[in-house]
């Protein structure tokens, strides 16, 4: 066998093994990675961590526990973790090859975006300039962390093409991430800003109901000990933005109750608390109170009908006199009796009329007296 043979039979030995070796590492590498990925499950169990949803590419994962308002950013290849409040996240950006294309779903990030599928945010309108090729993707996350501020989830650290599959998927993960983060942050503003609004309703809240402890002390239904004790705790309570209370009390945004409305509303309270106290009687009050409004409608409809037929039966009268007259002028002058007799009956018609008028008057009285 010559020299040439003898170089070529090693080299090809030298790399098969190599391959062998480069098989074996990659493989390692996968089991590592499995590895690390069960560790880090592991650590969220022990942590009482709730999965809720997840989503990855590449070694990284990101698990959400909305139940515990908290996220972490997992990386199988080194075995770490982060773990982050929805409380802590104050904002986040993803930049590409040095430009933020997104942020918060602000600026030309909502311009042409699309919603992330699930998250509710608006992220990917890329603010950066027309280019085939990304060196560099990450997602920043800032906190309220002062020991650990910052945050960077680096998803791509060397050129590559933008059509390419690897940057398509680590870019539809920075935009998910993205699109998580800006809900999260916009959800626990909600909150923040309910909180505020809380506090804010408590002074005035307070002093309307010292007022009315004021106008209770002057009606004398409360002592001067019972209304320093009342009032001691409501102030207790207040909230102690002493600046705020005199701008609503400037404001007139105070409510002060009239004592006859508060009147009022205590004994709607005290009569709501005995009818409480008293099933059985409150229904037997029920029950007459059912009893005297069908009374009470009951006389309605036969004081109406009364006038009903006072007022027909005076319009008969007039009808009738109107005849009489008729008949009274076309007599002539021999026929005084008749005429006589005629005036008669006119009297004892008007005599009628007045005292049916009278009867309507008064019923009409009645009626509008009639009270429930």
């Amino acid at each position: 066998m010559d020299n040439s043979s003898s170089f070529c039979i090693i080299g090809l030995i030298v790399f098969f093994v190599f391959l062998i070796l480069a098989i074996v590492a990659k493989e390692k590498q996968k089991e590592n990675r499995a590895n690390h990925s069960i560790t880090l499950h592991d650590h969220l169990q022990k942590t009482g961590f709730t999965i809720s949803n997840s989503f990855t590419w590449a070694n990284l994962e990101v698990v959400i526990d909305t139940e515990h308002k908290m996220f972490e950013i997992l990386n199988s290849a080194f075995c770490t973790y982060k773990n982050i409040k929805f409380g802590e996240l104050i904002e986040c950006e993803t930049i590409e090859n040095d430009s933020i294309v997104a942020s918060g779903g602000v600026g030309r990030a909502i311009v042409g975006g699309v919603l992330a599928g699930g998250v509710g945010a608006i992220v990917g309108a890329s603010t950066r300039g027309s280019t085939s090729v990304v060196s560099h993707l990450a997602v920043k996350l800032t906190t309220n962390d002062i020991n650990n501020p910052l945050f960077m989830v680096e998803l791509i650290n060397s050129q590559i093409e933008c059509a390419t599959e690897k940057y398509q998927q680590a870019r539809k993960f920075a935009d998910k991430l993205q699109a998580t983060c800006t809900s999260i942050i916009k959800q626990e503003n909600l909150v923040q800003q309910k909180v505020i609004e809380r506090k804010e309703e408590v002074p005035r809240d307070n002093i309307s109901k010292i007022k009315e402890l004021g106008e209770l002390l002057e009606k004398g239904i409360l002592t001067n000990g019972e209304f320093q004790d009342q009032k001691n705790k409501l102030l207790s309570n207040m909230d102690h933005n002493s600046k705020f209370i005199e701008a609503e009390k400037q404001a007139g945004k105070v409510t002060v109750i009239k004592p006859e409305e508060l009147s009022h509303k205590l004994a709607a309270l005290q009569k709501q608390k005995y009818w409480e106290n008293h099933p059985e009687e409150y229904k037997s009050r029920l029950d007459e109170e059912k009893r005297i409004k069908l009374e009470f409608g009951e006389k309605i409809i036969k004081a109406r009908k009364i006038l009903s037929e006072k007022l027909i039966y005076a319009e008969e009268i007039n009808k009738n006199i109107t005849e009489l007259r008729k008949g009274h002028e076309k007599l002539g002058i021999l026929a005084g009796s008749q005429k006589k007799a005629i005036d008669e009956k006119i009297k004892l018609l008007e005599k009628e009329y007045a005292r049916n008028k009278d009867e309507f008057n008064e019923i009409k009285t009645q009626l509008q007296a009639l009270k429930p």
